[in-house]
């Protein structure tokens, strides 16, 4: 979820004017995956938050970004 919005199979999201900092939560199905986020911190406009969740392996990796427009 970004700022409490499943964002799920979506890829553009908007929030309100003025929100400098995103509260992003992940849940994997893997408790053993690891997730890396980018982006949380944002600017009036056009951005974008990029989760990456990376398997137990190490290796194996797949990215969610979703536009996010303040």
């Amino acid at each position: 979820t970004i700022e409490g919005l499943n964002v799920l199979g979506k890829s553009k999201l908007s929030v309100l004017r003025g929100t400098t900092k995103l509260h992003v939560s992940v849940q994997t199905n893997d408790a053993a995956a690891s997730v890396t986020i980018t982006g949380r911190d944002i600017k009036a406009g056009d951005n974008e938050v990029k989760i990456t969740v990376t398997a137990a392996d190490g290796i194996t990796k797949q990215d969610y970004i979703v536009k996010v427009k303040s």
